[in-house]
């Protein structure tokens, strides 16, 4: 068993999402003139949902009187490495799947706990939290909505949850919460208005140091509810994320009872496919990295293997007069593009510290080569000037797999 300490900086990081992030322009996403989200009029993919969440009460939710401090003054006190999350089915399911989704990628161990089962299995007991000497259960707790903080853990519980971190000194994150000042001291300020990009403040940059300071994350319009807020009126609250008003969207929240809480105001669905809930993808390292205080079991690894599909053959077109796809015959790279191509991975390798063995992975198909009009191979040779001569030119810049002749449907092929 390894502990692994992690201040994550790692440029790769930076490169993917700038790489994911190249040419998408949030805003589009409620032109009409934009494509659907899936061709040919086939239904959207199947997101769980982003429901709006019930406002608190503006003096907060109760706790009971005790305890406060789990019974005095804990000397030495230790925590294990695993991570407690408290959830509720159908409340935001999607904030689920991202916390869940991400601890398990990092390989973190955690308990999950239904808090709308019946007890003992949902509720949470003082036994659960630590041995009633000096040993914790847990080093970080999330939970995945206000929802469940007010509305399915009961008084007692919130306040046996609080009282463990201040004896402890553990971190919580609320991953989608609706503004309220007491609670996290933000004021709520209206509905997010979407599509938006968020970027990091200044301290923002500190948490998630694996991003570049200047990073735009679309927020966007479908399948992600939220809300905009700002400091509450003597809050000791530190803005992480805002909005491009300078609105806060994440925030770390010290309430002077010894506690700190992370609260975001978005909900987030991961492994939704980009470029949908890019944000569920970039901030959750950074959220789990600040609440383990950067000490936690498991290891972060990132790939970065692209493959531009289908080269050599065509591609399809978005038509915005008529809104309707041009299937096959629309766009078809030009040997200049396999240039441009080699010319940027060339310059990536020379420049990012850890990617001198990068290469593109280029899945092809060859019937416009020899079958086109013109074809580009004559009597067994390539005609000069083609984007099978570039191909065969740049063979030994990228890596080159085989997509089948014609890129033909085989999933009802015989054996």
């Amino acid at each position: 068993m390894v502990i692994v300490g992690f201040r994550l900086r790692l440029l790769a990081a930076a490169i993917i999402i700038l790489a994911l992030l190249a040419g998408m322009s949030p805003s589009t996403m409620a032109d009409e003139t934009a494509p659907p989200k899936s061709p040919g009029g086939a239904a959207a993919p199947v997101v769980p949902p982003a429901p709006a969440l019930k406002p608190l009460p503006p003096q907060g939710v109760r706790r009971t009187s005790a305890p406060q401090s789990l019974g005095g003054i804990i000397s030495d006190p230790v925590t294990e490495m695993k991570a407690l999350v408290l959830y509720k089915p159908g409340d935001a399911d999607g904030v689920y799947a991202t916390i869940s989704a991400s601890l398990e990628i990092l390989g973190i161990p955690f308990d999950a706990v239904d808090t709308g089962a019946a007890g003992p299995a949902g509720t949470v007991e003082e036994s659960d939290l630590w041995d009633g000497i000096n040993r914790g259960h847990y080093q970080a707790v999330f939970i995945t909505t206000s929802n469940v903080w007010s509305l399915y853990l009961d008084a007692a519980e919130r306040s046996l949850i609080e009282a463990y971190e201040r004896a402890f000194g553990v971190r919580q994150v609320t991953l989608y919460a609706y503004p309220n000042p007491v609670e996290y001291g933000l004021d709520f300020v209206d509905v997010a208005p979407l599509p938006m990009n968020a970027t990091l403040t200044g301290n923002g940059q500190a948490v998630f140091s694996y991003l570049r300071g200047d990073v735009s994350i679309p927020l966007t319009l479908y399948d992600v509810y939220g809300y905009r807020a700002q400091p509450a009126s003597g809050a000791d609250l530190t803005t992480l994320v805002q909005d491009p008003t300078g609105k806060t969207l994440l925030a770390v929240f010290r309430p002077g009872d010894g506690r700190e809480q992370m609260v975001f105001t978005m909900s987030s669905y991961y492994p939704a496919i980009p470029p949908s809930n890019i944000h569920a993808r970039l901030l959750p390292t950074g959220m789990i990295n600040w609440a383990t205080r950067g000490v936690f079991l498991g290891q972060r690894q990132l790939f970065f293997a692209p493959q531009p599909d289908d080269v050599l053959g065509w591609g399809d077109c978005w038509d915005p007069v008529n809104h309707h796809y041009i299937l096959d015959t629309c766009y078809r790279n030009e040997p200049h593009d396999l240039d441009n191509l080699a010319a940027w991975q060339t310059a990536f390798k020379a420049t990012a510290p850890n990617a001198a063995g990068f290469r593109i992975e280029m899945p092809f198909n060859s019937e416009e080569v020899f079958e086109g009009n013109p074809p580009e191979v004559v009597n067994g040779q390539v005609v000069a000037g083609t984007l099978a001569a570039k191909a065969v030119a740049l063979q030994n810049q990228f890596t080159w797999l085989n997509h089948t002749y014609s890129h033909a449907d085989l999933d009802a092929a015989s054996p």
